[in-house]
């Protein structure tokens, strides 16, 4: 394109009716309702992943007296190396779904614990109706008792 202009799409009942720009998706007809990614007046692209999102700033909040220079990570796909950056000898995996599977958040973690090169790893899923103090943070049996071990300085 040249000179900077962009052209803008209206769905064709607005077009029809004369507006210009109707501000909302016509596929969202409730006000609390979130629009679709890519319409003009969306205010929302992924609730689920703001959602997400905002469970890990929580996180990091809740976790800065520890980790004080804790931040969200960038996803790397597959490759992911955990939710955080500067958390020591840890990769988290954060969930804050519905239902809870504990075996596929824990694999997550576990996957990312590897390509991140850390001994540790965790999933911190959201418990529903509480406070984050309350939230569950799941790891195997195997890794608790090796996390025991070092804290208690056994070999």
């Amino acid at each position: 394109m040249t000179g900077g202009s962009r052209s803008v799409f209206l769905p064709l009942p607005y077009v029809a009716q004369g507006r210009q720009n109707p501000g909302r998706c016509p596929a969202s007809s409730a006000a609390s309702r979130p629009t679709r990614a890519g319409c003009a007046g969306c205010t929302v692209a992924n609730p689920n992943g703001r959602t997400g999102r905002d469970w890990e700033n929580r996180v990091i909040t809740f976790l800065s007296h520890v980790y004080p220079k804790m931040e969200r990570r960038r996803l790397h796909g597959k490759f992911d190396r955990g939710e955080f950056i500067n958390t020591g000898r840890w990769a988290f995996e954060c969930k804050s779904t519905k239902t809870i599977d504990l075996s596929a958040a824990l694999n997550e973690a576990q996957a990312e614990a590897k390509n991140a090169g850390v001994p540790y790893h965790a999933a911190i899923i959201k418990r529903r109706n509480h406070d984050i103090r309350q939230a569950y943070v799941v790891m195997s049996l195997a890794q608790f008792k090796d996390m025991l071990r070092d804290i208690e300085g056994l070999a």
